[in-house]
């Protein structure tokens, strides 16, 4: 997984296509980013031995996966609207998913009851990442599917929507 999303990161960053430099592209290419650096460090630190280390790469991995969630937050707001004239609604639906993760992180959370197995690191906050990751993929899946049902003169990239969702 931590190869497949700096491979991503990599092709989306690199891509010599006009539209590939936009709000779209980049929060999506920074998502593959962090969740590369999110999957590695969680690998090295239940693979390591326990200890100071381990500690650290446990810590980072955590802070990797909130960083995620939180280019989630405008980047599913851009797939739903990339249009830079409706401002207004981009923002309102972007206050939406911060309301949207912050209760999925802690309602959702704990009604899930599972974990991520990260050494070091409190199972209430994992219970909380693994609702808070639910609710991007939701939030993900709901701009999708927005994008999806907008007319078709008001804008490309439904076949990228349908991909998304």
């Amino acid at each position: 997984l931590s190869l497949e999303s700096i491979l991503f990161f990599a092709v989306v960053s690199r891509s010599q296509d006009p539209y590939a430099h936009e709000g779209i592209a980049r929060a999506f290419s920074l998502i593959f980013l962090f969740q590369s650096a999110a999957a590695f460090s969680c690998v090295l630190s239940l693979q390591s031995f326990e200890g100071m280390f381990s500690e650290v790469v446990a810590t980072a991995s955590a802070f990797f996966i909130i960083a995620t969630l939180f280019v989630c937050i405008p980047g599913a707001a851009l797939v739903a609207i990339p249009e830079m004239r409706y401002r207004v609604w981009k923002t309102a639906l972007t206050l939406v998913n911060i309301v949207a993760l912050f209760f999925s992180a802690m309602i959702v959370g704990p009604k899930i009851g599972t974990t991520l197995n990260l050494p070091y690191v409190t199972d209430t906050l994992q219970s909380r990442l693994v609702g808070a990751m639910f609710g991007a993929l939701m939030m993900v899946l709901i701009a999708s599917l927005i994008r999806l049902v907008r007319p078709p003169e008001s804008l490309k990239g439904r076949s990228g929507a349908a991909v998304l969702a």
